[in-house]
């Protein structure tokens, strides 16, 4: 018997929309930022922690979250093209679309 329970919604509990097998595993995201943030993090040549001056070395960080198998250099290809394919199911921006206002977690600061 597995210990395996696919990816749910905290709140809701139902199912993930965007999940797709890969690696043997399920890449998963919460929403389109969230791919977009695991993309660009895969994607990267050169991935630095910063240490938090009051802080230190913290394990809350995203990065610092996300699976081994998600982040190995072997992995790489079919992690992007298992992106692109959950980039596939998403519904198309349509020019006027209102956005529900809230922030988004996952977007950077400038």
């Amino acid at each position: 018997m597995s210990d395996y329970t696919p990816p749910t919604d905290p709140y809701l509990g139902l199912p993930l929309w965007l999940q797709t097998p890969c690696c043997g595993r399920t890449l998963w995201a919460c929403n389109p930022s969230h791919l977009a943030y695991v993309e660009s993090y895969v994607a990267a040549d050169l991935r630095q922690r910063r240490r938090h001056p009051a802080y230190g070395w913290s394990n809350t960080s995203l990065p610092s979250r996300l699976p081994r198998w998600l982040v190995l250099r072997k992995h790489r290809d079919e992690v992007l093209r298992a992106v692109e394919r959950l980039k596939g199911a998403l519904p198309p921006d349509k020019p006027g679309a209102k956005r529900s206002g809230a922030p988004d977690p996952f977007a950077r600061a400038r």
